[in-house]
């Protein structure tokens, strides 16, 4: 005889009885912009991104290189008073300034060559390190990942860490955009995992960016069942009493969004992701936008770069002028 779960058929009860209060419900534009003024105020809250206080940005060249297809800059960017941002900057060698440009969010996994080769595409591209990798883990120790301890140290002080990561991409996007070799109407943001969910996150907020790409981000409140491993450093808590991934995707319509996923993922089930994008798409669709939401599904289990969609996506919506 099996065992039961009590605590799995708790949450997958308490779910089943979940009325968010943020749920879109197809308004159209005639109801689209307060929902999504509201949504946004309450995750703003949750995200406890109020309690961070802005600093002068003070950017500091600190490294550099050249490379076949590329410069390559390190960059010390300032978001708090204590805190200094280290931030891989990646400038096309082809091209002619100002650049079309892309804020890289990476995930666990903080290997930084795709946005490189974003850059050899004619991209400039900003890739921050987030808070709890490498030097900016506990240990300040290259390829140490501390996050889940953070969470739960921010925890205690009311702070949440992915509040955290955003307050710095939007930070480091602010820097981008104060470039003179950047061209502001052609701004694109992209993002793997945990840089994925940010990257939904910031363009939800900043309508500045023009284009979004989050490959395994899209994971509705169903599939944490699924998440045996998960780490807790991107959650936020409560957000599921008002708002699934969907219709927080779905506050970045009628912009452009690319949404990738792996086709056999144990821990994404590809079921549940489509579920989860035919419900953003009602969203994109209200707003007679459908044509400007996308989905990549590429082969495997793991979370990885996927150049199926995401050049052409690119080339179509952030070289354009919104």
């Amino acid at each position: 005889m099996m065992h039961e779960q009590p605590s799995r058929r708790y949450y997958a009860s308490a779910l089943s009885q979940l009325h968010p209060s943020h749920s879109y419900k197809a308004w159209g534009r005639s109801q689209w912009a307060n929902w999504r003024d509201e949504l946004i105020f309450v995750l703003k809250k949750l995200l406890t991104i109020e309690q961070l206080e802005p600093v002068p940005l003070a950017p500091q060249t600190v490294h550099q290189e050249e490379w076949a297809a590329v410069y390559f800059e390190r960059i010390l960017i300032s978001t708090e008073a204590t805190v200094r941002v280290p931030v891989n900057l990646y400038r096309p060698k082809n091209g002619t300034p100002p650049y079309p440009a892309l804020l890289f969010l990476h995930g666990h996994d903080t290997t930084l060559n795709v946005a490189a080769t974003f850059a050899s595409y004619g991209y400039l591209v900003l890739a921050p390190i987030q808070r709890g990798f490498d030097e900016r883990s506990l240990s300040g120790q290259p390829a140490a990942a501390t996050c889940s301890q953070e969470f739960q140290l921010l925890a205690q002080l009311g702070i949440n860490l992915t509040g955290m990561r955003l307050f710095d991409a939007q930070c480091v996007m602010d820097y981008l955009l104060r470039r003179s070799d950047v061209d502001p109407s052609r701004i694109g943001v992209i993002g793997w995992e945990l840089g994925g969910y940010i990257a939904l996150l910031q363009a939800c907020f900043d309508d500045r960016i023009g284009a979004t790409i989050a490959n395994g981000a899209l994971i509705p409140a169903e599939s944490r069942l699924s998440l045996s491993e998960h780490c807790p450093c991107d959650t936020v808590p409560g957000i599921y009493l008002y708002a699934d991934m969907p219709d927080i995707a779905g506050l970045i319509a009628p912009r452009p969004l690319l949404i990738e996923t792996p086709q056999t993922s144990p821990e994404l089930p590809l079921d549940e992701v489509l579920s989860a994008f035919k419900s953003l798409g009602a969203i994109y669709a209200s707003l007679e936008a459908a044509g400007n939401l996308d989905l990549d599904i590429y082969p495997g289990q793991d979370i990885r770069y996927s150049d199926k969609k995401a050049v052409k996506f690119l080339s179509k919506h952030a070289m354009a002028h919104f």
